[in-house]
C-alpha cells in the first residue's frame, strides 16, 4: 500500500492506475504505436531480405523521382538517407511507445535502435549480393536515436505548456 502512493511521485504523477480513463488510454495509445514499430521493424528487415538486384532496382526506381527535385542526388546518398530515415521512424514509434506507457526508461527508449540495425545487417549477410555493413549499424542508430530523442523532445515541450 505505501507503494502505491510513491509510485505516481516516482513516475512523476503518470501513474495510469490513479488516472482513470486517461490512464486507459495511455495504455491504448502505447499497445497502438508498439505494434506499429513491431510492423514497421518487420518493414525494415524485410527490405533486409530482398536480393542485391530487387533492392537495387527499388532504390533505382526512387533515384529517378528524387533526381527530378534533387538532380546531383546519388544511389549510395539515397540509400544511405534511407537507411537513416527508417530508423528515425522506428525510433520515434518506440519512445512514443514507451513514453506513453508507465514503463519508461531511458535505456528502454534508446538500447532497442542498436539490437535492431545490428539484427538488421546480420540478415544481409545472409541474402545473396547483400553484405552486412558495420558503418550502416552505426548510421541506423543514430537515425533511431535522432529519431526517438527528437520524439522525447516534443513529448517534453508539449508537457511544458501553460493550460490555458
Amino acid at each position: 500500500r505505501q507503494l502505491r502512493r510513491h509510485v505516481p511521485q516516482v513516475l512523476g504523477g503518470q501513474d495510469p492506475r490513479a488516472e482513470g480513463s486517461r490512464g486507459q488510454m495511455n495504455r491504448r495509445a502505447s499497445r497502438i504505436l508498439t505494434v506499429c514499430a513491431g510492423a514497421w521493424l518487420l518493414v525494415i528487415w524485410g527490405h533486409s531480405c530482398l536480393p542485391a538486384a530487387q533492392s537495387g532496382a527499388e532504390s533505382g526506381a526512387l533515384l529517378v523521382v528524387v533526381q527530378d527535385l534533387l538532380p546531383r542526388m546519388t544511389d549510395h546518398v539515397l540509400r544511405k538517407c534511407a537507411h537513416f530515415a527508417e530508423y528515425a521512424v522506428l525510433g520515434a514509434l518506440t519512445a512514443a511507445a514507451l513514453r506513453t506507457s508507465a514503463h519508461f526508461s531511458w535505456p528502454r527508449a534508446l538500447l532497442p535502435g542498436p539490437f535492431a540495425a545490428l539484427c538488421d545487417e546480420t540478415i544481409q549477410l545472409f541474402v545473396p549480393g547483400r553484405s552486412g555493413q558495420i558503418a550502416d549499424v552505426w548510421l541506423d542508430t543514430a537515425g533511431y536515436l535522432t529519431g526517438a530523442l527528437l520524439t522525447l523532445l516534443i513529448f517534453r515541450l508539449c508537457r511544458k505548456q501553460p493550460k490555458a
